[in-house]
């Protein structure tokens, strides 16, 4: 079994390789400049797209934008939001680490390891954001770090963060019982202890609501978006029989695709040869 999944493992990857070395990337609006140029010259750019990027966590991209628009929000509130949500990652992070290589002496030590695979989860969402910016920094728009395809990538550091700080939380409760004989010759110490687990259980209920209400929020606004949707998309699909009778700056407003009526008209044309899509049964 280790075996096939090994070798399945080498062939994907290799016919990945392959695929990448022969396919032929055009960007639209990209500049030429280096990242190193970027980190050094356009810091303003790499701070809003990282505060961008963590802020759509809480509320979808499409929201943030239209609020960055309207003027309702400016982006320093932005960046200072996804700072704090980054900050919290971090702190996730540092706890879980603590646990694993100095809980032992202070004899809180997880054995099973159970904080590994949320922590996992938080290294994933954070290592997939640093491949968005790597492979968007050349078109110099921290829009892109809020828009879904992309933030749905690094929604799984999210999870990993709540999930380390239950456990954190849950682990501080059991701890109680087992030290509460001892705390009763130590006077005030208990006290303090469970002063700081209620605190930290304040904490995690905050935090919880905090991106469940930004949950809400964006679920709301998407039903409330759903009936314009579905118009959108049905005036795209009648709007295929008159595709050659429209300009090109209305094909690119319909169908978002801004590279020229020439190549919508061929992409159109691959979809009716094949009958595809629109073009599915006619």
């Amino acid at each position: 079994g280790s075996l096939v999944l090994l070798l399945s493992s080498f062939v994907s990857t290799f016919l990945y390789f392959l695929s990448n070395h022969y396919a032929v990337y055009e960007y639209a609006g990209a500049k030429s400049i280096s990242l190193k140029e970027v980190l050094f010259t356009k810091m303003t750019f790499v701070l809003k797209f990282f505060g961008f990027g963590f802020s759509s966590l809480l509320f979808s991209g499409e929201n943030l934008e239209e609020w960055l628009s309207s003027g309702a929000v400016q982006g320093k509130q932005l960046f200072l939001l996804g700072g704090l949500i980054l900050l919290f990652f971090l702190l996730m992070a540092l706890l879980f680490l603590k646990d694993l290589f100095f809980g032992e002496k202070r004899g809180e030590k997880d054995k099973s390891l159970t904080g590994l695979f949320p922590a996992l989860l938080l290294l994933h969402g954070l290592l997939s954001f640093a491949l968005v910016f790597l492979s968007r920094y050349i078109f110099l728009r921290p829009e892109y770090a809020v828009q879904s395809r992309y933030a749905l990538q690094y929604q799984s550091a999210l999870l990993g963060a709540l999930l380390l700080l239950y456990l954190n939380t849950g682990r501080q409760e059991a701890g109680v019982k087992k030290g509460r004989e001892k705390a009763k010759l130590e006077g005030n110490t208990e006290k303090k202890r469970g002063a700081k687990r209620a605190l930290l259980r304040i904490i995690s209920v905050g935090i919880t609501l905090l991106f469940l209400g930004g949950t809400l929020h964006t679920a709301k606004t998407e039903l409330l978006k759903a009936p314009y949707r579905r118009l959108h998309y049905e005036t795209m699909l009648h709007s295929v029989n008159r595709i050659e009778e429209m300009d090109e700056e209305e094909l690119e407003r319909l169908y978002e695709y801004r590279h020229g009526k020439e190549r919508i008209l061929k992409a159109f044309s691959i979809l009716k040869e094949r009958k595809l899509n629109c073009f599915y049964g006619k």
